[in-house]
């Protein structure tokens, strides 16, 4: 794998982000983590990373905007976003793949499938 590959963790509780990209360092990964989505919209237009993992219940602009938010804009749109989030319903699943996330890991995860959801999410572009 390309250890270039940077990956924007969006997650509010700092102890998880530094887990998540902990976790995906091991695999190869560069890191970026930031707390809320008022910070990583400009970081991702700025940064292009080439995913980000998103949890959807932040403080201020959850999640959901979050994402729509990065849809829109010309920079960010195409960037792939693995949804990371503790609502796994089936509505919250579709909700998620219909506003433009390419993957949805459920919380908890198994470390697998964090990575998998990644490497899926790449695989896509």
């Amino acid at each position: 794998m390309d250890a270039r590959k940077t990956l924007l963790i969006v997650e509010d509780d700092p102890a998880t982000r530094d887990h998540v990209a902990s976790r995906l360092r091991d695999e190869g990964f560069a890191t970026i983590g930031v707390g809320s989505g008022e910070e990583a919209i400009p970081i991702a237009r700025r940064a292009r990373p080439d995913a980000i993992l998103l949890d959807l219940g932040l403080p201020g602009i959850d999640g959901w905007e979050t994402l729509r938010q990065l849809r829109t804009l010309g920079e960010t749109q195409a960037i792939p976003v693995v949804l990371l989030t503790c609502r796994d319903s089936v509505d919250d699943l579709l909700r998620g793949y219909v506003n433009g996330a390419s993957y949805y890991v459920a919380k908890p995860w198994a470390e697998t499938e964090l990575v998998r959801g990644v490497h899926m999410a790449l695989a896509e572009f």
